[in-house]
């Protein structure tokens, strides 16, 4: 899950990067609805971001990551959605920016700016 602290696994490395321990946290349960979508494409996905106005002049993108982001938070449960996640640095800033990967459209969310190195892999 992508900017989320459930269902991810969180490995320790020593300083040879061998993993000595990894904390493992779980989404609980789970449902999926019958209906099935196509994915946009990451091309697609870039394509709507670029259409956007979100990329600045000599942007570099470092990361393209597909995975699940929490839109919608209930009470009773949450609702994750396929998205596009670019990590894009301009000017020694990275900012990350989602493409909702069934709409095709811009995600602006406050979590953006977040790092979420620990959270997406």
């Amino acid at each position: 899950m992508l900017f989320n602290t459930d269902g991810q696994i969180i490995f320790t490395l020593n300083k040879n990067n061998e993993v000595v321990s990894y904390v493992q946290t779980m989404l609980g349960d789970t449902q999926v609805f019958d209906k099935q979508d196509d994915v946009i494409s990451g091309t697609d996905a870039l394509e709507v971001l670029h259409q956007h106005g979100d990329l600045k002049q000599n942007s570099k993108i470092i990361n393209t990551t597909l995975g699940y982001y929490n839109l919608v938070s209930l009470p009773s449960s949450d609702v994750y959605l396929p998205v596009w996640t670019f990590e894009v640095q301009h000017e020694k800033q990275t900012t990350y920016f989602l493409v909702n990967g069934l709409e095709g459209s811009v995600i602006n969310t406050n979590d953006t700016q977040a790092t979420p190195s620990e959270e997406a892999k």
